[in-house]
């Protein structure tokens, strides 16, 4: 979608941010969007926050697999690449790209989506509350989007005389 691609696009500008300065909900995100979207609710339930991650990555590994297999994480091979996965951003900082919310879940059907819009006092504001709209109506990535940007504050779709119907983002 135009919206993700923009608001991505924005996010690869910032620098990383710092593992244990994440909050709970980038947490959840950040496991989303490193296809570790499955372990995200047994974290959400101890309320994981970056700080927490950040002590878990500097554990030895025997305590950091133990402080995970107690967490319910199954099997050795995934403790161990998720320890390494942290140990990586704690040292680096997780790019902002990896916070940014995650698709829709593809299983939900698709609809039609005439009209959305977002706004903010910058492109990349806009394009974030854009992302947030499309989300929120099930939008999927690699669904065709039509964007109409507009900086003159006006309302609604520029739409050329004589012509009806939708126009902002459509998925």
């Amino acid at each position: 979608a135009a919206s993700s691609a923009a608001a991505a696009l924005a996010a690869a500008a910032l620098p990383p941010k710092p593992l244990g300065a994440l909050s709970a909900a980038e947490a959840q995100r950040l496991f989303s969007n490193i296809g570790l979207a499955k372990l995200a609710p047994r974290f959400a339930e101890a309320r994981t926050d970056g700080a927490a991650l950040a002590a878990l990555a500097w554990l030895t590994d025997a305590s950091a697999a133990a402080a995970l297999a107690a967490l319910g994480i199954p099997g050795a091979v995934p403790r161990t690449q998720l320890i390494g996965r942290l140990r990586d951003f704690a040292r680096t900082g997780v790019p902002a790209p990896l916070l940014l919310r995650a698709a829709a879940d593809p299983a939900k059907p698709l609809r039609r989506v005439d009209w959305l819009e977002g706004a903010g006092a910058t492109w990349a504001e806009a394009a974030a509350a854009l992302n947030d709209e499309l989300l929120k109506v099930g939008a999927l990535r690699g669904q065709l989007v039509a964007v109409h940007a507009r900086a003159d504050g006006a309302p609604g779709p520029i739409l050329p005389d004589g012509a009806g119907g939708g126009g902002g983002a459509g998925a």
